[in-house]
């Protein structure tokens, strides 16, 4: 690990932290899950894209070697007329975020002191709109404008560029396991006396939960029939019909829509 990352419970204390101050633990939960799984998609598009790039001899490997690097090369080719359609066929991704609401490109905007929050609303609607079967209300749950982040829209952006930051320095590919549910276990446990009673209604501690089967499965004919396998759990637990993988799923949740997989 460098010195630039840092392990997935740090990274969650200091998103936390940022946040406590003006909202519940149910709420800050919302947003740190939401923008880890964001981050993980907008991380995978430029891992995909890179591949891509490399495979068909558009650049070398060591052009792609830093997430800056990525991001400009991204850019260069999803921007360019010749390029477009092929890169996207070939990056094979079951969403699309467009190079400017990555968030490595946010993360850019922010450190330039030119983030708006409705760059990366924009963002959370290009993801749902890009497969809204399954992804179409996928951020229900982060509210960019709610007054918890703040009393004024200033504040309230100034709150998620801190959160953004604050969870920069997460490398997703260095954690093994599942990210989201960890993610998810990490602060349930270690903020439960803040939810009060809120807490004992969805919480079980994760034991007993099957390795083998670390997924939710949407079944043939039930597109709109989520179901969900939570931690700690040995059975999938019916969703309000909704396609939000949060929280229990995980990075690696795997839907099903009839015979199309989605792998996240």
């Amino acid at each position: 690990m460098s010195t630039d990352e840092k392990s997935l419970e740090q990274v969650l204390w200091d998103s936390a932290n940022v946040m406590r101050q003006t909202m519940g633990a149910a709420d800050y939960m919302n947003y740190a899950l939401g923008l880890i799984f964001y981050k993980h998609l907008s991380d995978k598009t430029l891992e995909a894209a890179a591949n891509a790039l490399v495979d068909a001899g558009e650049v070398e490997a060591q052009d792609v070697a830093t997430e800056e690097a990525r991001q400009g090369v991204y850019k260069k080719y999803y921007d360019a007329e010749e390029f477009h359609e092929d890169l996207l066929e070939t990056m094979n991704m079951d969403y699309e975020i467009k190079p400017d609401f990555t968030f490595a490109a946010l993360m850019d905007s922010i450190r330039k002191q030119t983030f708006q929050l409705e760059n990366l609303n924009q963002a959370f609607r290009d993801i749902e709109q890009s497969n809204p079967d399954l992804l179409g209300h996928l951020f229900d749950d982060v509210d960019l404008y709610s007054t918890k982040l703040g009393s004024t829209p200033q504040k309230r952006n100034d709150m998620i560029a801190q959160v953004m930051t604050a969870l920069a320095p997460l490398n997703l590919d260095s954690h093994s396991g599942d990210v989201l549910g960890d993610a998810y276990e990490y602060l349930i446990g270690t903020f439960a006396s803040d939810m009060g009673q809120k807490a004992g209604e969805f919480y079980t501690p994760p034991i007993g939960f099957p390795a083998a089967d670390p997924h939710c499965d949407l079944g043939p004919g039930s597109q709109k029939g989520l179901q969900r396998l939570r931690p700690g759990h040995g059975v999938r637990v019916p969703a309000a019909e909704r396609a939000s993988l949060y929280p229990g799923c995980g990075f690696h949740c795997l839907l099903w829509t009839g015979n199309q997989n989605l792998h996240l």
